[in-house]
């Protein structure tokens, strides 16, 4: 199973749109979306459109990097998993305003570490 034809309805876009930012044709397209062995070059070329990961593209690991494989239960705490059900509800803009949002938290926190430190 592959995301191609989720991630592309998520962001409102035809199989010809698609195709044409990666440079195919809306029949690729079409065959990739029936589950048709995509080579790894448009792969790359799709996941890098929908700033997603390869492995996420072809289906083999969730929106976090986390391998389909893997259990969950072993790796989130409740709040993380509330956290995750609430992500997997927004539409790819908001998934992708949340990644934005993240950074530039990430990015404050350590700012506000080294001021408290006296770093």
């Amino acid at each position: 199973m592959n995301r191609i034809k989720e991630l592309r309805k998520i962001a409102g876009i035809s199989q010809t749109e698609l195709a044409k930012a990666v440079g195919a044709t809306q029949r690729n397209i079409s065959y990739w979306e029936s589950n048709v062995e995509i080579n790894a070059s448009y792969a790359t070329k799709i996941a890098n459109y929908f700033d997603v990961s390869v492995d996420y593209l072809l289906g083999l690991e969730d929106d976090f990097g986390v391998s389909i494989n893997t259990p969950k239960s072993e790796i989130f705490s409740v709040e993380e998993k509330q956290l995750i059900e609430d992500y997997r509800t927004l539409n790819f803009a908001c998934k992708k305003l949340v990644k934005q949002t993240i950074e530039t938290l990430k990015s404050s926190s350590g700012t506000q570490a080294n001021s408290k430190t006296g770093g």
